[in-house]
């Protein structure tokens, strides 16, 4: 789970059962005053166990601009990223769920790009900021609910009327993508 509404830049509790699996956690000062915060599971091999328990409950500060890159390996991920201060999001999903909530006041244009993975994706769009979905690929079904098709992509009907725009990218995988306009 990510959320946002952190005091620190980042908040996190982490929940595994296997000591080996503790999250790699760096922050460096890349240039400037950019930073790099970076959140890693370690590499493991096949462990052999018939069950296991690894979550992450990670809180952003809302204040700090930030750019995300997710990658997720099995299991279920919410991403609510509706509070904090992004302007770009890359996800790159594995096996399982995931629930993307873009929803929030936008003041910025946001680039989403999703590359499917083998499960289902449902992303949150806002209808009061403007959105467009280019929607290519994938083995799945596509359901669209609040957006029209114009062309090659689908629009809400704050598109073009808004200050900020969503521009999101989905690359379907083996699955279902799910994209639906609800208010903020």
């Amino acid at each position: 789970t990510v959320s946002g509404g952190g005091d620190a830049l980042m908040e996190a509790d982490f929940t595994y059962n296997v000591p080996d699996w503790e999250p790699i956690i760096d922050y460096a000062v890349v240039s400037g005053e950019h930073g790099e915060l970076r959140i890693e599971q370690p590499e493991l091999g096949n462990l052999g166990l018939e069950s296991y328990r690894y979550e992450w409950d990670v809180t952003l500060n809302n204040e700090v601009p930030m750019e995300l890159d997710v990658a997720l390996g099995a299991g279920e991920s919410e991403l609510d990223v509706s509070t904090l201060n992004l302007t770009r999001l890359d996800l790159n999903a594995g096996v399982g769920v995931v629930e993307i909530d873009l929803r929030g006041d936008r003041q910025q244009d946001l680039d989403v790009t999703i590359r499917g993975g083998v499960g289902e994706a449902t992303l949150l769009l806002p209808d009061d900021v403007g959105g467009e979905a280019t929607v290519s690929g994938g083995l799945g079904e596509l359901d669209v609910t609040g957006l029209t098709r114009s062309g090659d992509v689908y629009v809400n009907d704050a598109y073009g009327e808004s200050e900020a725009t969503i521009n999101l990218d989905v690359e379907g995988g083996i699955g279902g993508v799910t994209l639906d306009v609800v208010g903020s």
